[in-house]
């Protein structure tokens, strides 16, 4: 049985991405996205739907007959202008389209959240990513799967300093990290 997939953050990094993957599967007959700004794809299986997410409920004709729900929805601090503003798009938003999606009778979704996500946590994301995780589970999915990935290192529409330079380092420590580790093995076994 072909399936529908609905996708909000599509027009991110990940979401994007997702969305050429979706496109591409025989298993897939529709895609449709619900994004902040446009998403052009010439594509028969595609529809974007711009949308405001503070007003969620307006849109609700597009949770119906969806079989899959991908949430890639996010923001930056620096983007959304404060904390309390990212918790909104980072968590508001995306828990309301799942509540959306599974009072509608969606049984599969799939979440990109945050290495390191922990509602516990110090840090104010991180805390954010793992209410946000505490929630989505407690709703019931059939299947329920967080991703938890670290930088997210791709091209970008924007620029982000921080993770060009975290990006690199990271390129670098890993390069060390594996000579040491092969140097380390030549030892051991010699």
């Amino acid at each position: 049985m072909k399936k529908t997939a609905l996708v909000i953050g599509a027009t991110g990094l990940i979401g994007r991405a997702l969305v050429d993957e979706l496109l591409a599967k025989e298993t897939i007959s529709r895609v449709i996205t619900l994004t902040r700004r446009s998403l052009v794809i010439d594509h028969k299986k595609f529809e974007n739907q711009v949308v405001d997410f503070s007003q969620l409920d307006q849109y609700q004709d597009y949770f119906n007959n969806i079989d899959v729900f991908f949430s890639c929805l996010g923001t930056t601090k620096q983007q959304a202008g404060s904390i309390a503003q990212q918790r909104v798009v980072d968590l508001d938003y995306q828990y309301h389209a799942a509540k959306l999606a599974r009072n509608v009778g969606s049984n599969e979704y799939f979440l990109v959240s945050s290495s390191a996500a922990s509602a516990r946590s110090f840090s104010p994301y991180l805390k954010m990513k793992g209410e946000l995780e505490d929630k989505v589970i407690e709703l019931g999915f059939q299947r329920c799967v967080i991703f938890r990935p670290s930088l997210l290192i791709g091209q970008r529409e924007q620029r982000r300093a921080g993770e060009l330079l975290a990006g690199k380092l990271m390129r670098f420590l890993d390069l060390h990290l594996q000579i040491w580790l092969q140097g380390s093995c030549l030892l051991i076994l010699n």
